[in-house]
């Protein structure tokens, strides 16, 4: 890896989505990205720019009419061991998932088994991995509640019986129960109110401060990302267009749609007006040439039209975009 505090890195990951009549959906093209120990790493951007997709594809939880182009995909497993997830059988990527790589999708209630109690799937998860005594996996998994401050109580419970909250909370203590190096967290506090994403936010921190766990948080919430993490990677059209520290991005955005993402976001007693972002993302079968982000941008310039931005380094930070150029 190139970095030697990265446990996961993507390399020239591009994966596309064939549609038929020869159409080609061009959803995750060439991204680089790396993740932290320790670290909560959010993806950004608005709906429809590819953050599902890539965390499809760096699970490796890929079917037609998805298909991985090009690119790898390497994780750093506890033991310092490296490993490229394309490069596993089919056996061996599901011995590493949940204990090395772990995913949790959108919509709490589609994860979990409607008929099934809580405690039976957690039972399911250890089961796989070759533990069938039931009696030490209940005392392990009662342990860990405790430690992340759920009631033991939704052991015995259905996933229906649960609120939104604790379905959530619960379906991130089934994901990290066996202690994976990184999580993939898509939309993780999406239809919460603000007492329950706070309650999912503090979880997220602890077990990542408890148990040296890195995250991806996807979400198009910029307030969440604010919030959570500890860098955020922007990505538009299937690109990530930059990448740096929260507060940096934050305090000073470098790209015209961070620029746009920021400025979005509603403040408590701010009298400054939303801006909210012009035009909308373009079609994906059928990109703009040049930077994807030209036809909705407000700086743009003649060379934003005809050629793509290169990525450009300013300190800590990354950014594909013509108007740093020099700088």
């Amino acid at each position: 890896m190139s970095s030697e505090s990265s446990v996961l890195e993507c390399r020239n990951v591009t994966a596309h989505y064939d549609i038929g009549k020869g159409i080609r959906v061009r959803a995750v093209d060439d991204v680089e990205l790396s993740v932290k120990g320790r670290e909560i790493l959010g993806l950004a951007g608005e709906s429809g720019c590819g953050k599902t997709t890539l965390m499809r594809t760096i699970y490796r939880d890929v079917s037609p009419p998805l298909r991985v182009v090009s690119g790898s995909v390497t994780i750093r497993v506890k033991d310092g061991e490296e490993i490229d997830i394309y490069k596993l059988s089919d056996a061996e990527l599901r011995r590493i998932r949940a204990k090395v790589l772990s995913y949790i999708p959108q919509g709490s209630m589609s994860v979990m088994n409607p008929t099934s109690r809580v405690k039976h799937q957690f039972f399911e998860v250890f089961r796989k991995y070759g533990r069938f005594k039931k009696g030490e996996i209940l005392q392990q998994v009662k342990g860990r509640l405790q430690e992340l401050g759920l009631r033991e109580s939704i052991l015995e419970s259905y996933p229906h019986q649960l609120s939104g909250g604790m379905r959530q909370r619960t379906v991130i203590a089934l994901a990290t129960i066996m202690n994976p190096s990184v999580v993939l967290a898509d939309e993780p506090t999406s239809a919460l109110d603000v007492v329950y994403q706070r309650g999912v936010v503090e979880m997220i921190q602890n077990i990542r401060d408890m148990f040296g766990t890195s995250f991806i948080i996807v979400s198009h919430d910029m307030g969440l990302h604010n919030q959570i993490t500890d860098r955020i990677a922007i990505m538009y059209a299937g690109k990530i267009i930059e990448v740096g520290k929260t507060d940096g991005i934050f305090s000073d955005p470098l790209h015209p749609y961070t620029e746009g993402l920021i400025n979005s976001i509603p403040r408590i007693g701010g009298s400054k007006k939303l801006e909210g972002l012009s035009g909308l993302p373009p079609n994906l079968a059928n990109p703009p040439p040049g930077c994807r982000f030209h036809p909705r941008c407000p700086y743009r310039m003649e060379k934003c039209a005809i050629e793509e931005p290169p990525i450009f380094r300013i300190g800590d930070r990354v950014v594909s975009c013509w108007l740093l150029e020099g700088k």
